[in-house]
């Protein structure tokens, strides 16, 4: 069954909670952004589907207020209507990363590191897991193309693909119930309709698959066409909760481009992460750093980028909170980066600068 969570704590806006179900549910492009064309949309929906209602842990403003009360009859009276769809509202607050209603400080691993030399990539994630767990990571992120090695000739590539149901991906996730950890990791996923995909998935701590990601913008540049490779996914990663808060995904590329980042965050995202292969050459450290400082500072959120340290790639893994400050860095080889995360610092980065607040649609989009 697909879940949907809508924190009601996490978004400042109606738009917000309109652009995070439009992204988690797969709504149409025409999709009104109003309740009346939610409606319209849920009695329509074809498959499984739970949708739970948080009650917010913060103070929220009187109208927002009235418009989840509204939203909150709209997806009963939905419920009531579409046997495929379940709706839970008012859910006491057990997300991870909470105690007694309160965001507490979470500690994120970075597990920079090479494709192994013997293949066994699940040994190497259970090597990271024990040292993140060690160092009381409650989440740990690998980066881009953990499964299968990139530089494989396309044939082999693809071949080695497998669905998030195969083998590869339940042994992972075995590593993070075992661990108590949740893990963000990329799978060289399976298309049954063409070249795979370059997928994040995330996991949490019982083992369970939470949510996926397929990598949108492909790196076709110079000698590079990774759309020889793999198929480009078809829409943003909806936020979900985590226990270092709402967690958005790009990857690797994706990095360059603003209006994704900015997506995720209007949807909610308090964090970024970005599992990477950034490929080595000149400016590209000094790119790496920039965009992902930018990220973090344009959206004020805190920004993880996790990277390959194979030959020819860069390494370099970093970790920016939401005005910027870099809190962990890496060198060029295989090493644990932890940070911790205090997401009361992106309530005070957007208070002091209300960046989101200020932004005018009306000349230039949604994005």
């Amino acid at each position: 069954m697909r879940e949907v969570v809508i924190d009601e704590g996490a978004y400042r806006s109606a738009d917000q909670v309109h652009a995070h179900l439009k992204g988690a549910l797969s709504l149409p492009e025409y999709y009104g952004a109003n309740l009346s064309a939610l409606a319209d949309c849920l009695e329509d929906i074809d498959q499984p589907t739970c949708i739970r209602t948080l009650d917010p842990a913060v103070p929220i403003s009187p109208e927002l207020a009235d418009f989840y009360r509204r939203l909150r009859a709209v997806l009963e009276r939905c419920a009531a209507r579409n046997p495929l769809l379940t709706v839970i509202v008012g859910e006491p607050r057990e997300e991870p990363g909470t105690r007694g209603g309160l965001a507490q400080p979470a500690v994120v691993g970075v597990a920079q590191c090479q494709h192994p030399a013997d293949g066994n990539v699940v040994a190497l994630v259970e090597r990271f897991a024990e040292r993140a767990r060690g160092r009381g990571a409650d989440l740990l992120v690998f980066p881009e193309n953990l499964m299968t090695p990139y530089e494989l000739p396309a044939e082999e590539f693809c071949a080695r693909a497998q669905a998030l149901e195969g083998p590869f991906c339940r042994a992972v996730d075995d590593v993070a119930r075992r661990f108590g950890l949740w893990l963000i990791y990329t799978a060289n996923e399976a298309n049954p309709h063409g070249r795979p995909f370059n997928t994040a998935v995330v996991t949490d701590s019982s083992g369970r698959q939470r949510g996926s990601y397929r990598k949108v913008h492909l790196f076709d540049v110079g000698r590079y066409r990774e759309s020889d490779k793999t198929a480009a996914g078809s829409g943003p990663f909806a936020p979900i909760a985590t226990p270092a808060g709402m967690v958005g995904l790009g990857v690797c590329y994706d990095l360059r481009f603003p209006e994704l980042a900015r997506t995720l965050a209007l949807a909610g995202a308090q964090v970024l992460v970005f599992p990477s292969a950034w490929v080595d050459g000149p400016g590209k450290l000094r790119h790496w750093e920039t965009l992902l400082a930018a990220r973090a500072i344009e959206n004020e959120v805190f920004t993880v980028g996790c990277c390959r340290c194979d030959h020819g790639y860069l390494g370099q893994s970093r970790i920016y909170g939401p005005t910027g400050e870099c809190l962990a860095a890496g060198g060029d080889s295989e090493e644990l980066l932890c940070a911790t995360l205090d997401l009361s610092q992106v309530e005070q980065a957007r208070h002091a600068i209300p960046v989101l607040a200020h932004r005018r649609p009306d000349l230039y989009g949604n994005s």
